[in-house]
């Protein structure tokens, strides 16, 4: 059990569940396709991204899309937004669900969900996650290069040939015990950090 400190100054428990999970009956419900989900979301006049406290699972709507607890109302048309937000917030109260005004915002033309930026150019990279490659620093111990994959893989939407171009640096993650950080790592990673100063939108 680790204790991570939010943005806003409270703390976040985070449990490894692993083990527990590979004991328990496979979910009947999984959980949809985020692909699905941010592809959806695009393309209309408004939207509304919610957060849910609890309860999340419980409701299911023609203009909302779910996944855990983040929420996005979907509206084709100014002329029926309240018409959609009236709707889900009779479902809301009707489950008896919460939500975390804090991160709710409502009548928007693009925002952040599920760790993609929609808006209305299309669906683009998070800058936040960019920003973190860009600004790294070159990897020189493991957990560097670990850190820098897992970055590259939440971005690999929008990197063309991920696993080709970032072959040398994902191989050095099979050789734990002889780790080098060659010049064809350091070429992949600069060649990202250029890259992601204008990643493509979808």
């Amino acid at each position: 059990m680790v204790l991570v400190k939010k943005s806003s100054g409270k703390w976040h428990i985070c449990v490894d569940y692993t083990n527990l999970n590979k004991a328990c009956p496979k979910d009947s419900y999984p959980l949809p396709s985020i692909d699905r989900l941010v592809d959806g979301a695009f393309g209309h006049a408004l939207l509304n991204f919610l957060d849910a406290y609890s309860g999340y699972n419980q409701i299911m709507m023609r203009n909302m899309e779910v996944y855990v607890d983040d929420m996005v109302v979907k509206t084709t048309t100014s002329e029926g937004h309240a018409a959609d937000l009236a709707e889900v917030f009779s479902q809301i109260r009707k489950h008896n669900m919460r939500l975390n005004p804090e991160k709710c915002v409502f009548g928007v033309q693009g925002g952040k969900f599920l760790g993609f930026m929609i808006t209305s150019r299309g669906i683009e990279a998070n800058p936040e996650k960019c920003k973190a490659i860009i600004q790294m620093q070159s990897p020189y111990i493991v957990k560097d290069v670990q850190r820098l994959a897992g970055r590259l893989v939440s971005l690999s939407h929008f990197i063309p040939r991920l696993a080709e171009k970032a072959g040398p640096i994902f191989t050095l993650l099979r050789k734990l015990k002889n780790f080098e950080w060659t010049d064809q790592c350091e070429e992949a990673f600069k060649s990202f950090k250029v890259f992601l100063t204008t990643p493509p939108i979808l």
